[in-house]
């Protein structure tokens, strides 16, 4: 299903760009995010929670296709490769050390309504924080 995401994310990012521009496209993924996760997570049945892969791995995508294509636009040629490795890294580092810390905090069932409304809390402090920085 994440696959999937991001497949979706990959075709429908340039016209949700177009439509409503990168800070909205961004803003709205970073919501989206946070509302699947509670809708579509917090029930930690498999059917939505395979919907809510695809639907937070899609939301993801999006966010790093505006961020990939923000790089390319805003940052000049003589740094432009050092800017998007610095933050292509920083980007897998996160990811990594956000699924190894909920590994080890998760119970052995697995099932820890207390991550995901962490998750929750951290995508909507992402998004107020972007909001903030982009005013």
């Amino acid at each position: 299903m994440g696959g999937t995401g991001i497949l979706l994310a990959g075709l429908l990012t340039p016209k949700l760009v177009a439509r409503f521009g990168r800070r909205r496209a961004v803003a709205g993924a970073l919501l989206t995010a946070a509302v699947a996760q509670a809708v579509l997570g917090l029930p930690m049945v498999l059917p939505t929670v395979l919907a809510a892969a695809f639907v937070i791995t899609a939301a993801g995508q999006v966010l790093k296709l505006c961020v990939d294509a923000a790089v390319q636009a805003d940052v000049g040629d003589e740094s432009r490769g050092r800017v998007f490795a610095l933050y292509d890294t920083l980007f897998n580092v996160t990811q990594v050390a956000a699924v190894s810390f909920a590994a080890l905090l998760a119970p052995l069932d697995g099932h820890s309504a207390g991550l995901l409304c962490a998750a929750i809390g951290l995508y909507l402090v992402g998004l107020a924080g972007y909001l903030v920085a982009t005013r």
